[in-house]
């Protein structure tokens, strides 16, 4: 099974999206948490999911005090196709102290891949500890973009070796 662990905030949303946003509405992040979520990115994301056939598992802040039901509901809200990809969310201590690294990596404890190659993390965030390696980093001020769907795409179908 190949699985995605997934960030929101600077993946699925950016700085140049609330700033588009803000643009063609005069709003800026307001309304609902699925109207926060940029409808390009998620198209790329569902080209991931497509040529992959990967899970997903949130590891993004927006699980906190979410079930990965209503986090399937949230994705399904924005128009994410693939909703029912969403298999479950990475557990959280409570702190914002905790390293996302280390939260997936205890994921991973419980529930094991064949190998290092079969899971990639898509974040803006660097905090990955022994598993940077598997970072697709994306940028805030951007997002999601085509370039990190390409590296996505190419680390989980095992073609960049």
């Amino acid at each position: 099974m190949k699985i995605i662990f997934l960030d929101i905030d600077g993946v699925l949303n950016s700085q140049d999206f609330f700033r588009r946003k803000h643009e063609e509405t005069g709003l800026t992040q307001g309304g609902s948490r699925a109207e926060s979520i940029d409808p390009d990115a998620l198209r790329l994301l569902e080209r991931i999911v497509e040529e992959t056939d990967a899970k997903i598992v949130v590891s993004s802040c927006w699980r906190i005090g979410r079930t990965t039901e209503e986090l399937r509901d949230l994705l399904k809200e924005a128009d994410f196709k693939y909703y029912d990809r969403i298999i479950d969310r990475t557990k959280n201590d409570g702190s914002f102290t905790t390293k996302r690294g280390d939260e997936i990596e205890e994921w991973l404890s419980r529930n094991p891949v064949k190998n290092s190659a079969d899971f990639i993390i898509l974040d803006d965030d660097s905090d990955m500890g022994n598993l940077f390696g598997s970072l697709v980093q994306t940028l805030w001020c951007q997002g999601l973009t085509e370039h990190e769907v390409k590296i996505a795409i190419e680390r989980l179908n095992h073609t960049n070796e």
